[in-house]
């Protein structure tokens, strides 16, 4: 089964997963006079817990296309969506806090992607790049032994 995306994508999934629970972002607040200090580790529980069911849906998605050889191709087209998705709003976020954000009082705010932020990227880029293996294999005979 190594040869058509699953292990890839199952992967991918669990890494979004143990992403979700790692140190997310490092948030940092600039003051006027230009010196930096760090203001917390993380995001709230809510971004991380949906980012947690993300990955479970996504791993989820790459074993019922082991049990569902049947349903592979559509099964193969969402979880390609999916992961676009996800890897687009991952980064985005990151380039997002990278190049900060200003206040209304004048502040700038920046944060700097952690290890879990870059883990549920690589995820996502590995489900995408599983699904299109997926795609680009034939979905074998009802016949065949796996």
């Amino acid at each position: 089964m190594r040869e058509n995306g699953f292990v890839l994508a199952l992967w991918g999934g669990i890494g979004i997963v143990i992403g979700a629970v790692l140190p997310f972002i490092f948030h940092t607040r600039e003051t006027v006079d230009g010196t930096q200090f760090a203001i917390s580790s993380g995001v709230g529980i809510g971004y991380r817990f949906i980012s947690l069911l993300f990955g479970l849906l996504l791993a989820g998605l790459a074993v019922s296309t082991r049990y569902r050889p049947v349903y592979r191709r559509p099964i193969a087209i969402s979880a390609l969506v999916l992961s676009l998705l996800g890897l687009a709003g991952y980064s985005l976020f990151t380039l997002a806090g990278v190049a900060g954000i200003t206040e209304q009082t004048g502040v700038q705010v920046s944060w700097y992607p952690n290890i879990g932020t870059l883990d549920s990227i690589a995820g996502c880029a590995a489900c995408a790049i599983a699904a299109i293996v997926m795609l680009r294999t034939r979905p074998p005979v009802p016949s065949e032994p796996r």
